[in-house]
């Protein structure tokens, strides 16, 4: 995105900036005394609208995970001890719990969700996860809400924890047994994988790369903590309904922090509207160039260049290994046609 937007201009005399993104940034000015006075204002209202975590939520998080991992080591130790790996008895190397999308981004609010990839060793299959780990949980006293949704693109278990929303995927690896720490980033793990397994972590890799792409962390957490509360309340935050979805709004976010790396959070919720109501659909949003596939990877990256379906879709917002947004469906309009009036102001009514 070249072309500036109304009424920005740069300031020359700025030192050099690293340049993250497909493009130049668009302006590297500091945040003025006005602009962190708007900040701080915008974090009040967050308070206000009860959108902002506390210790308490973090700790019952935390809590959540704990259990849930201490329970699926048992399932794997158990099952990796019936398969003849009896060093597997413990479960630690026999699977281990990723969380990612916005618990791992750091900018989960009170009532969000917990995303997490169940990561196994090569002998234990989704059959095994949907057969013998099902019942275990669906029996738990603290879990409610029970769904195992077998046939999507990513099979997923959905439940309740002692109230906290759970989406567990699953990812059968090719390795004998687990590291300590699995690291989903390296493109070798995803080599020979079917293609269920790879979107399944692919989550934990799109949120790992966004926040290396994104000049100020701590910025960009906050303002994605604002467009998301107000797509929440303007009914417009649905990816099963065809509106944008969490991964999608935090591409559309660490966009304009590309284009404003030096921008505090009240400026770029101000610059994310004038953006993207100019923004000329379906010109892709993108983080950075398309990489290469990694070799033996079944599953393509969305590149226009190269596959001709993706050309077809009407507000492409890419990131590096999939696509994150593909529905074709004219209702995601409306998420452009809310304009911010009188400056822009960034409130939220």
């Amino acid at each position: 995105y070249q072309r500036r937007v109304r009424g920005d201009r740069s300031d020359r005399m700025q030192p050099p900036t690293q340049v993250l993104g497909v493009t130049p940034p668009i302006s590297t000015k500091p945040p003025t005394a006005e602009d962190k006075q708007a900040t701080a204002s915008l974090v009040s209202q967050l308070r206000e609208l009860n959108v902002l975590e506390d210790q308490a939520c973090v700790r019952r998080r935390n809590q959540v995970i704990q259990t849930i991992t201490t329970l699926v080591q048992q399932w794997a130790g158990a099952l990796s001890t019936q398969r003849g790996h009896p060093d597997l008895a413990d479960g630690k190397q026999a699977v281990q719990l990723v969380p990612f999308g916005s618990f791992q981004l750091g900018a989960a609010g009170r009532d969000a969700d917990i995303d997490m990839v169940c990561c196994v060793p090569r002998h234990i299959d989704r059959s095994d996860f949907f057969g013998s780990l099902v019942p275990e949980l669906e029996g738990h006293a603290d879990v409610t809400g029970f769904n195992a949704v077998h046939d999507a693109k990513v099979p997923v278990l959905k439940f309740h924890f002692a109230g906290v929303q759970v989406d567990m995927l699953f990812a059968r690896l090719l390795a004998p047994k687990l590291e300590d720490l699995v690291n989903l980033m390296d493109d070798s793990v995803l080599s020979g994988l079917d293609e269920a397994t790879v979107r399944s972590v692919n989550g934990c890799r799109v949120a790992h790369e966004l926040l290396q792409l994104v000049p100020q962390v701590e910025s960009f957490r906050t303002s994605l903590r604002f467009i998301k509360a107000w797509a929440v309340r303007r009914n417009i935050y649905s990816n099963a309904q065809g509106y944008f979805s969490g991964v999608s709004l935090a591409i559309l976010v660490a966009r304009v922090c590309q284009l404003y790396p030096r921008a505090s959070p009240s400026v770029l919720v101000t610059r994310f509207f004038r953006l993207y109501e100019q923004w000329s659909w379906p010109r892709p949003i993108m983080l950075r160039h398309p990489p290469p596939d990694p070799p033996g990877v079944s599953l393509r990256s969305w590149n226009p260049a190269t596959n001709k379906k993706d050309r077809q879709h009407l507000f492409p917002v890419s990131y590096t290994h999939l696509r994150a947004h593909e529905t074709p469906e004219h209702l995601v309009c409306r998420l452009l046609l809310e304009k911010k009036k009188k400056y822009y102001t960034a409130r939220i009514k």
